[in-house]
């Protein structure tokens, strides 16, 4: 049930016969093609809910269709986010690797002296040293 202002609650199937009758009486008026198309509309919607009603989704390959046409022209958009900073400077590759074999030989004398004596054992300067590394990978 619906309800209707100054009517009171209705049934949607007397909504929908009056609209029916409506439209049938009015297909010889001004717009025979938008008249028929709600006819056809309705009859497409009896039908569907029946055949729905016996287990049978009708929806279920056209919305197969739109999900391919809306695979084909959507193309999800990466989540990845670059970013260049002025200040950067730019190395050598000489340097570059220079500098990472540097930092991997302090690394593992730091890691050596924790496995022979334990992380505590390690300096503030040590410790510092391999977090700052540790965030890079």
């Amino acid at each position: 049930s619906v309800q209707l202002p100054f009517i009171g609650p209705v049934k949607l199937k007397y909504i929908t016969a009056f609209l029916i009758v409506a439209d049938i009486i009015n297909i010889k008026s001004s717009n025979p093609g938008g008249h028929l198309s709600h006819l056809g509309g309705a009859l497409f919607g009896v039908y569907f809910a029946s055949q729905y009603r016996k287990g049978s989704d009708l929806s279920v390959t056209f919305n197969a269709l739109l999900n391919k046409v809306k695979a084909y022209f959507y193309k999800p958009k990466s989540h990845l986010n670059v970013s260049h900073s002025a200040r950067r400077q730019h190395k050598s590759d000489e340097d570059y690797n220079y500098e990472k074999k540097v930092n991997q030989q302090k690394m593992d004398e730091i890691l050596d002296k924790i496995s022979k004596s334990g992380y505590e054992s390690l300096s503030k300067e040590e410790k510092d040293i391999l977090f700052k590394f540790g965030d890079k990978n």
